[in-house]
């Protein structure tokens, strides 16, 4: 997923997808080409929720000229909301090294 490439390469300290917690070791699959994506091995469904903690100014020019700009040319809708207090959950299935 092109959009959790670009939140990793801005720096981003945690992301979560639907409340579904991303580490190193994690992958996004597109089942089908349906709007269904797999996190952690759970389905989601769009519309995705994707909560990033990191530095905002960073995060904004890296997404606004980047994946933003390229999805809402091919007619997708993103939305892009900053707050000051964001919680992402623990990750809490087994980190294998």
């Amino acid at each position: 997923m092109s959009l959790l490439n670009e939140i990793k390469a801005s720096g981003a300290e945690a992301i979560s997808v639907n409340d579904q917690r991303i580490v190193y070791n994690n992958y996004v699959v597109d089942i089908n080409n349906t709007p269904y994506i797999s996190v952690n091995e759970q389905r989601c469904q769009s519309l995705y929720v994707v909560k990033v903690i990191g530095d905002q100014t960073n995060l904004d020019n890296k997404l606004s000229n980047g994946y933003i700009k390229t999805a809402t040319s091919e007619g997708k809708s993103v939305t892009l909301q900053k707050q000051d207090n964001i919680s992402i959950g623990k990750y809490t299935r087994n980190i294998g090294f």
